[in-house]
């Protein structure tokens, strides 16, 4: 089943019933809970186990999904999904916006945008927004197996770094679909946080661009993360206007990074 989006952070959690979680220095260790005899020689033949084959593999953390940053603060986080086909003119009106007025938002970028644009991803984004992995070629992750989930989150992986970058273990699922298996696979291969959406700007459907600036501000409220997109000539054309905006109003816009920071 596939997940909806709420207005909180969601922790995606699996308990299993009959075990419990201990932690110890060598990863997460599960185990059924035991008498004190039985359950004595348990641990030392596990102690013993790692002294001679080394010790056991950490788990993956576990999947955490974020829909909202924190309401206490004045601040919101446009993030802007780079899928494969991206025309130049619309990325880079975005990215002019954006250093017009000295924000720094977050871009999930597919390794196909950055094999078309290396320009614009090696000297406007990598060196200065934050980035997040979207995938290689933008497939359908609850259709596709999860050795290709897996070489999809890879191979971006390898070109966002060939540019010193890196995602930081943020992604989010190319069309926004996801299922818990494919937050376990993300969780396994580096990737803990899975970035969703407050609001959808709907700049990717075929609608005016003052419609997609009347979303944006219309629903801009404490911790609220925007869903934009690199090839929408809608966001090209209104973002210096919602920027402004924001300004005018006092909300800080922020990497997404830092909307899901836990307040100090």
């Amino acid at each position: 089943m596939t997940l909806k989006p709420s207005h909180e952070r969601q922790r995606v959690t699996d308990p299993l019933p009959t075990q419990r979680r201990h932690k110890t220095g060598t990863g997460w260790f599960p185990f059924r809970t035991l008498p004190y005899g039985r359950g004595s020689v348990c641990v030392a033949a596990f102690i013993l186990a790692v002294l001679l084959i080394g010790p056991v593999a950490a788990e993956a953390p576990e999947p955490v999904e974020f829909l909202r940053g924190d309401i206490t603060k004045a601040q919101v986080a446009l993030t802007f999904d780079c899928g494969p086909w991206v025309d130049r003119n619309y990325v880079t009106a975005i990215l002019d916006a954006l250093e017009q007025y000295g924000q720094r938002v977050t871009f999930f970028v597919t390794g196909q945008f950055i094999e078309a644009h290396p320009d614009i991803f090696a000297e406007r984004i990598a060196p200065r927004h934050e980035i997040g992995n979207h995938s290689y070629s933008h497939p359908d992750f609850p259709k596709s197996s999860p050795a290709s989930i897996r070489r999809e989150f890879r191979r971006t992986e390898e070109l966002i770094a060939q540019y010193g970058a890196s995602s930081h273990g943020m992604w989010r699922a190319p069309f926004g679909a996801r299922t818990r298996r494919e937050l376990d696979i993300a969780a396994d291969e580096g990737y803990p946080t899975h970035i969703m959406w407050t609001t959808d700007s709907g700049d990717w459907l075929p609608i005016p661009a003052e419609r997609v600036r009347a979303t944006v501000l219309n629903r801009a409220e404490n911790g609220s993360i925007f869903v934009e997109h690199c090839n929408s000539w809608q966001s090209a054309i209104v973002l210096p206007d919602i920027l402004w905006q924001l300004r005018e109003w006092g909300m800080n816009v922020v990497p997404v990074s830092e909307i899901i920071a836990p307040s100090s």
